[in-house]
């Protein structure tokens, strides 16, 4: 799936210190932020809608292994 960025304005201090302590707990900033935007999408975006995307993802995989 095509990937994009998405960019938020955050305190730069309160960054560097989240990403020091995510460091701590073996984590990153990207992957909590990405398990963020994974539950926002799960609530918010309906199931048919979810389901139709994943169906299109698996079509585009099976046509790019032939």
């Amino acid at each position: 799936m095509e990937k994009m960025t998405v960019s938020v304005p955050f305190d730069k201090e309160k960054a560097v210190a989240l990403q020091i302590y995510l460091g701590q707990k073996n984590s990153t900033l990207d992957i909590e932020l990405i398990k963020t935007m994974d539950s926002l999408y799960s609530k918010f975006v309906p199931n048919l809608v979810r389901d139709f995307i994943q169906k299109k993802e698996e079509i585009s995989t099976k046509r790019k292994e032939v």
